[in-house]
């Protein structure tokens, strides 16, 4: 549900991301209208190498953000 509002809520959403970045909050980020990763940022999704389902609904977000070819 606040994936939902965050992803179309009326107020835009904007992410300040520092560090690893990774599991649930990477949907809450991809949700977000605008996002702020700092330099050292690293993005990691560790669910297809344990065989796991991801969480947080971000392999519905993310080819609206990278597009559909690159997800």
């Amino acid at each position: 549900e606040a994936i939902l509002e965050i992803a179309f809520g009326p107020v835009p959403m904007v992410a300040a991301v520092h560090g690893v970045l990774t599991g649930g909050s990477l949907g809450l980020v991809l949700a977000c209208d605008r996002v702020v990763l700092a330099a050292e940022t690293t993005i990691r999704s560790w669910y297809a190498t344990v065989g796991f389902a991801p969480d947080g609904g971000w392999t519905a977000l993310l080819p609206g953000v990278i597009g559909r070819r690159r997800a």
